[in-house]
C-alpha cells in the first residue's frame, strides 16, 4: 500500500491521507475535507477512488464527505453511529483497497467512535493512520470522550506496535506539542533535535515519525519518567504516583 499525506491549507491544520493499492490505481481517503484537493491528490498519482474511511465524527474529519459522494457513490467505512457510514466497522475488520488491506482498531477516548487503520505500506513497513488518538509528541483531547478510554487505547498501542511503525495523525501539531513536551522534560535532547529539525519545514515536509521516536519524545508515552513526573507535579500539584 502506498500512503499519500498531504496537507489542507485552511483547515484545522489538518493533514488527509490516500491509501493507494499499487497494483490497481484503486484507492480510499482518510477523513476527507477538501474533496477539490482529495480529486487533485488522486490524479497526481493516477488513482481511482473507490471507497472513504472515517476515523471518527467530528466535522473537520468529515467535511468532504458530501461532496466527494455528490459526484459518485462510494462504500463509507466507520463507526455505526455516524450519520454518512454505510459500512460499519468492529474491531479487528479488514477493508481490501484493491490487492491490499488494513485493518481497523477501535481505539475510543478522544471520541466514543474513533477508529485508526493499520497497514503495510509498498516496502512492508507497518503504519497506523491514528488521526485524533496520537499526534506527533502528543495524544488527542478527550472532551467528546473519555479520559480512561484514551489511556486504554494508547497503553493498547504500546502493546502491539512495532517500533519501526509509521505513525500518520490528522493534525500537523508536531512542533506545538514538542514545545509543550519540553515544558516537561527539558534534558530530553531527542525531543530538542526533533523540534529543531522540523521547526523550520513546512506542514508538507515535516517528518513522518516512527513508534520508536514518540516513545522517546511522546509525554504521554513517557509516564516513568523521572524528570516528566517531577514537572507535572510541581505543576499542578496532583499525585503522580500512578501511570
Amino acid at each position: 500500500m502506498n500512503v499519500i499525506r498531504f496537507f489542507i491549507p485552511g483547515s484545522f491544520e489538518n493533514y488527509n491521507h490516500l491509501l493507494v493499492c499499487p497494483e490497481t490505481g484503486e484507492a480510499m481517503v482518510v477523513d476527507p475535507f477538501d474533496a477539490t484537493l482529495v480529486r487533485e491528490q488522486l490524479m497526481a498519482v493516477d488513482a481511482q477512488l473507490t471507497g472513504i474511511l472515517l476515523t471518527h465524527e467530528h466535522g473537520d474529519h468529515t467535511r468532504g464527505v458530501a461532496e466527494l459522494l455528490a459526484e459518485q457513490p462510494l462504500p463509507i467505512w466507520g463507526h455505526s453511529a455516524i450519520s454518512c457510514v454505510d459500512q460499519p466497522l468492529t474491531e479487528g475488520r479488514t477493508i481490501a483497497v484493491g490487492q491490499q488491506q488494513v485493518t481497523a482498531w477501535f481505539t475510543p477516548g478522544h471520541t466514543h467512535q474513533h477508529f485508526c487503520f493499520l497497514g503495510e505500506d509498498s516496502a512492508h513497513v507497518p503504519y497506523l493512520i491514528c488521526a485524533d488518538t496520537l499526534f506527533n509528541a502528543g495524544v488527542g483531547n478527550c472532551r467528546s470522550g473519555n479520559v480512561d478510554d484514551l489511556f486504554h487505547s494508547v497503553t493498547r498501542c504500546k502493546a502491539d506496535l512495532a517500533p519501526n511503525t509509521h505513525l500518520y495523525p490528522a493534525h500537523d501539531y508536531l512542533c506545538n506539542n514538542s514545545k509543550f513536551a519540553l515544558t516537561l522534560e527539558p534534558s530530553n535532547r531527542e525531543l530538542q533535535a526533533t523540534l529543531d529539525d522540523n521547526v523550520r519545514l513546512e506542514p508538507e515536509q515535516r517528518q513522518i515519525t516512527t513508534w520508536q521516536l514518540e516513545l522517546a519524545i511522546n509525554p504521554f508515552l513517557r509516564l516513568d519518567s523521572v524528570e516528566l513526573k517531577t514537572h507535572v507535579a510541581q505543576k499542578t500539584g496532583a499525585s503522580v504516583e500512578t501511570p
